[in-house]
C-alpha cells in the first residue's frame, strides 16, 4: 500500500459514524454540566463535544495523531493563524468598502467590556466549531473517499444549506456562503490544518460584526466600534443579511480564494506532513504484511 493510498470506503464511513455517535453522547453529557441557556453555553457544549469526539476517534479508531485531523498544534500553527487573521481582515475590508461608500459610516454605540468579551468568545468558538464541523473529520473522510474537489463542492453546499435558517437569507446570500465554503475548504487543503481557515473565519466575522458594525449572515452582534449604514441595492450590499448576502461579499471571498490558491507562502505544513507520515508508517509496521507488501519486500 502506498503512503497516500485511500482506505476502504467502509472504514471512512465507520469513522464518521463513530464520531457522530460519540459527539451526540458527549453533547448530552456536557449539556447536563454546561448551562445551555446562553448562546455561549450552547456553542461550547456543541463544539467542545465535537472536538473531543474527533480526537478520540482519530486516536483509538484511526490510530492517528491530532495533526491528522487538522486540529493539532505544530510549529506553523501560529504562522497559519496569523495568515488567516490577516487574510480575513483584508477580505472583510474589501467587502465593506462599497457598502460604506453607499451607506456611510459613523461611530458605533458604546458597549460594556463584558459584552465585548462575550461576543469575542462566541465568535471565536463558533468560527472554530464550524471549521471543525465542515472542514474537520467529516470533510476529510469524504475527501478520502471521493477526492477533495467533489468533497469541497458537496460540503460547501451543506455549509450553505446550514445557513438557510438564518434571518433575511436569500438565494444570493446562499450563493456567497457556498463560495465561502469553497474558500475555507481550500484553506484547509492548502495547509493540512484548520488554523488558517479558523483565523480567516474569525477575523471575517469579528471585523464585519464588531469592528465595522454590519450584520453577519443575518445576525446582529450588538454594538460595534463603527456602525455602517446599509443602503443601496441589496444585490450589492447584501441588505439585512450583511455583506455575505451581496456582490460586495462575493468580491471579498473571491479575492480570498485567489490569494490562497496562488500565494506560495500559504502551503502544506512540513511538520504536519512529517507527523502524519510517521503515524502511518507506524501503523504499517504493526499491520501484518499483505500479499502485495510481501512481493515488494522480496523483489
Amino acid at each position: 500500500m502506498d503512503f497516500w493510498s485511500r482506505r476502504p470506503i467502509r472504514t471512512n464511513l465507520a469513522g464518521m459514524g463513530l464520531v457522530a455517535v460519540v459527539w451526540l453522547v458527549l453533547a448530552l453529557l456536557l449539556g447536563a454540566i454546561i448551562p445551555r441557556q446562553s448562546l455561549l453555553g450552547g456553542a461550547i457544549t456543541i463544539y467542545l463535544s465535537l472536538l473531543i469526539a474527533t480526537l478520540l476517534a482519530a486516536r483509538y479508531f484511526d490510530g492517528m495523531p491530532p495533526a491528522w485531523t487538522g486540529a493539532g498544534a505544530h510549529r506553523w500553527s501560529g504562522r497559519e493563524l496569523a495568515q488567516g487573521l490577516g487574510l480575513g481582515i483584508c477580505m472583510a475590508l474589501l467587502a465593506w468598502a462599497p457598502v460604506a461608500i453607499i451607506g456611510g459610516v459613523h461611530a458605533g454605540e458604546r458597549d460594556l467590556p463584558s459584552n465585548w468579551l462575550f461576543w469575542t468568545a462566541f465568535i471565536g468558538i463558533s468560527a472554530a466549531g464550524e471549521e471543525l464541523l465542515f472542514r474537520g473529520y467529516f470533510f476529510q473522510r469524504i475527501a478520502e473517499m471521493i477526492g477533495p474537489g467533489i468533497a469541497t463542492v458537496i460540503v460547501s453546499g451543506i455549509f450553505a444549506v446550514a445557513h438557510l435558517w438564518n434571518p433575511n437569507v436569500t438565494f444570493g446570500s446562499a450563493s456567497v456562503i457556498f463560495l465561502a465554503g469553497i474558500f475555507f475548504s481550500l484553506c484547509y487543503l492548502r495547509t493540512g490544518s484548520l488554523w488558517l481557515p479558523f483565523g480567516a473565519h474569525f477575523a471575517w466575522n469579528f471585523m464585519i460584526g464588531k469592528m465595522l458594525g454590519m450584520p453577519v449572515s443575518g445576525e446582529d452582534f450588538g454594538a460595534g466600534l463603527l456602525r455602517t449604514g446599509i443602503a443601496g441595492p441589496n444585490f450589492l450590499t447584501g441588505g439585512a443579511f450583511g455583506p455575505e448576502g451581496g456582490l460586495a461579499g462575493m468580491i471579498g471571498v473571491a479575492a480570498g480564494i485567489y490569494v490562497v490558491a496562488t500565494i506560495p507562502m500559504i502551503r502544506y505544513s512540513p511538520y504536519v506532513n512529517a507527523t502524519v507520515f510517521r503515524a502511518i508508517h507506524a501503523l504499517r509496521m504493526k499491520r501484518p504484511a499483505s500479499g502485495d507488501d510481501r512481493k515488494q519486500q522480496t523483489s
